[in-house]
């Protein structure tokens, strides 16, 4: 594990631990110096030593097996997201020196994507890049002929782009949801270049993307979610996200935004004919 992982792993542990009362887990409250569970309440739940728990959060290299990860996980009431982030830290396998935002998409997925003529779709990567997206997701986010890595990039897109918090009624919720899934995906590439250089950026631009990366929540890729978009000319939309894994790729994920209601369908026939409009316009 290198020292950007065990960085990782010591806040992650911390704050499983702050947000734990201890009348959650059957201890007395009491008066406390600290936030939630003390590290040595966390290794007696987990049936752990003292000194092993302390240099287990520390991130000193010591061998875990899966058994103790599973009593760590149920003593810091993990979910199953969260229980497979501990296990992507800890196993410390060098990440890949690859840039996911220079990622390509498979002909085959690409043809595909252009046949869904209904729905807005895209494939995204592992950093939440956009790979590839169809004719309405592009008129639905007014993507330019050419994008720049603000348009290509859900995370820039929602933390440093002036228009997401018009493009975005739920502004907050559609925030956090990105970086849990930001943060899932990281654990698997903690140190990959590519990853903790749009990592630097975002920190650097956007304190509110600083303040959800510092709880370490964990999101999930491919679970159903809603979605609220404002499109300037038509009006707001709602989604249904159904996420496919993309199978033999570093990440790839095919994702169809499907309309909630009545309503969100009547508004994406008037998103189809501009897109029409858009593809007519173009080709001439």
């Amino acid at each position: 594990m290198n020292d950007a992982g065990r960085n990782v792993l010591t806040e992650f542990l911390k704050t499983r631990r702050a947000r734990l009362r201890p009348q959650d887990v059957g201890l007395p409250a009491g008066r406390r110096r600290v936030t939630g569970l003390r590290r040595e309440e966390v290794a007696a739940l987990a049936g752990l030593g003292d000194t092993w728990y302390g240099l287990f959060e520390s991130g000193k290299g010591i061998h875990v097996s899966d058994r103790v990860l599973d009593s760590v996980g149920r003593a810091l009431r993990l979910n199953h997201d969260e229980r497979r982030y501990l296990s992507s830290l800890v196993a410390g396998e060098p990440p890949a020196m690859v840039d996911f935002g220079a990622d390509t998409v498979a002909p085959p997925v690409t043809q595909a994507l252009a046949a869904v003529s209904h729905a807005p779709a895209f494939v995204i990567g592992p950093r939440l890049d956009y790979l590839a997206v169809n004719d309405l997701m592009r008129t639905l986010h007014r993507v330019p002929p050419e994008p720049s890595i603000e348009h290509r990039n859900l995370m820039l897109r929602v933390f440093v782009n002036p228009q997401s918090r018009s493009s975005y009624p739920a502004w907050e919720d559609t925030a956090q949801r990105a970086v849990s899934k930001f943060r899932r995906n990281y654990g698997m590439n903690v140190g990959n270049p590519s990853f903790e250089a749009l990592i630097a950026r975002l920190r650097d631009e956007s304190p509110a993307f600083c303040r959800l990366w510092e709880i370490h929540d964990v999101g999930t890729l491919h679970d159903p979610i809603s979605e609220e978009l404002r499109h300037p000319a038509i009006g707001a939309f709602c989604f249904r996200l159904q996420a496919f894994a993309i199978p033999d790729t570093q990440g790839q994920t095919l994702v169809l935004m499907l309309p909630r209601g009545a309503d969100d369908e009547a508004a994406l026939v008037v998103l189809r004919a501009e897109s029409l409009r858009a593809a007519d316009a173009a080709a001439r």
